[in-house]
């Protein structure tokens, strides 16, 4: 499933393209991620893998975000002593270290983690300068500051670009996910796109809960929040965190509803075409008619199902019975989500199931 996020779904693999596209053009990166960024490791293996693959010459280091400053930092790691010994206050450190081509940080991408606001400030700040003397043409270390403040800003600066998760994903990313997790399950195809809308809808920006309910196929749509509580008690993250939600049952049905009347009613009014378009003739004969708002109809496409299925029971029209029954289940389904009430998952099967009837 982390595959499928990361190198299928169209927009987290770009977000991963930006990223190293960036550092291969010799910019650093601000990296803001939300705090749990689906499948972190897969994340960070892709981004080391596309980069070394473009420039072997380069390494990368690791590192958590230190308590010194910047400069210091770098100078302390970085250089020999024999070099460290040669820096006089009359340079910053950004300078210093930008001028100097003798000293291992020139060959390193570095990727810091965890910085906070401040520290992240204080590294652009000083990347900014960096940037600023380093040689035109001249290896130069490139860095990645990783931070987990998804409300992170800061004035554009030269050499630095920011790439945010947020900013990059979407809701309609999220369904794709789900839409590509659900083709590799045993599930009928009709209940696919359905399966998707309905996980994403619960599970909203958290793609590893919505992949483990996914791997559930129609259990879990037999009953969704009680599966969802089976998940949030058992499974973990990839990153061993639990996973968190924090929706009563009702908001899980409301979402449910939600998906129902993206994915159902299409289906319902399909339906209705059809009939309208097979029963044309006979529609017309007995029309005018009023409808339940009392307005006349003169244009059979103009009919609701309801009414359709009135017509159909006091005769009005001669259908087989097979037809009567799929008019009046349609009918009920229909009424159900208009009601804002969410169908049961063995009405939505045999509305899905039913729906090639063209």
């Amino acid at each position: 499933m982390d595959r499928i996020w990361w190198e299928q779904t169209t927009n987290a693999a770009r977000f991963i393209s930006r990223i190293t596209d960036t550092m291969a053009e010799g910019k650093s990166v601000v990296l803001i991620l939300p705090k749990k960024a689906p499948w972190y490791q897969t994340m960070c293996e892709l981004i080391k893998g596309k980069i070394q693959r473009r420039d072997s010459k380069y390494s990368f280091d690791d590192i958590e975000a230190p308590s010194e400053k910047p400069g210091e930092f770098l100078l302390r790691h970085y250089c020999m002593e024999e070099k460290q010994a040669q820096y006089r206050p009359n340079k910053s450190y950004a300078q210093f270290l930008a001028e100097s081509d003798d000293i291992v940080l020139n060959d390193r991408y570095i990727w810091i983690r965890g910085l906070s606001n401040k520290q992240c400030e204080e590294w652009v700040q000083f990347l900014s300068e960096y940037t600023k003397y380093k040689k035109r043409n001249v290896a130069a270390a490139v860095f990645l500051l990783e931070i987990r403040e998804e409300n992170f800003r800061y004035g554009a600066k030269k050499g630095i670009v920011s790439l945010s998760f947020e900013k990059e994903i979407s809701a309609y990313d999220r369904y794709t996910f789900c839409a590509l997790a659900a083709a590799g399950i045993t599930c009928a195809d009709e209940l696919r796109p359905y399966m998707a809308e309905v996980v994403s809808k619960i599970c909203g920006e958290d793609i590893e809960l919505c992949a483990k309910c996914i791997r559930m196929g129609t259990k879990f749509l037999e009953d969704p929040y009680k599966q969802l509580m089976q998940i949030i008690k058992q499974g973990r993250q990839s990153s061993g965190e639990d996973f968190s939600v924090q929706m009563t049952k009702e908001e899980v049905d409301k979402k449910i509803w939600e998906a129902q009347i993206r994915c159902i009613f299409p289906v319902i009014e399909s339906y209705r075409g059809y009939f309208v378009k097979r029963y044309y003739e006979k529609i017309q004969k007995r029309l005018p008619i009023s409808n339940s708002n009392g307005e006349r109809i003169l244009d059979p496409d103009e009919l609701e199902i309801g009414t359709l299925l009135f017509m159909a029971a006091e005769g009005d029209l001669l259908i087989s019975k097979k037809e009567h029954d799929r008019l009046h289940q349609f009918r009920e389904a229909r009424n159900t989500l208009a009601h804002m009430k969410k169908m049961e998952e063995q009405d939505v099967e045999k509305v899905l199931y039913d729906c090639n009837f063209g």
